[in-house]
């Protein structure tokens, strides 16, 4: 499985400065062929040694082993966050 992308990310309004909440769809490879669209929710949260920590989840159960797809999921939202590209 290859996370193809996230889109439609929409940051949802959170009380705390230190914390970003996004609502997205992540778009899963399988094979050469089928790709789906699968609902997912991410936090990202400023921790008070300077880090970032992310807390995702799949709204939408993928059709593949969920910890991988989680760790994945997470390190792309990671990248996304570092290049600045999260509204």
């Amino acid at each position: 499985m290859e996370l193809v992308e996230i889109r439609n990310i929409v940051r949802k309004d959170a009380p705390v400065l230190y914390r970003r909440s996004f609502a997205a769809e992540a778009v899963l490879k399988y094979d050469d062929v089928t790709t789906r669209s699968r609902r997912i929710s991410f936090i990202l949260e400023h921790t008070p040694t300077s880090g970032i920590q992310v807390q995702a989840e799949f709204l939408e159960i993928p059709d593949y082993p969920l910890v991988p797809a989680l760790r994945m999921l997470k390190d792309h939202i990671l990248r996304l966050d570092a290049k600045g590209l999260l509204p």
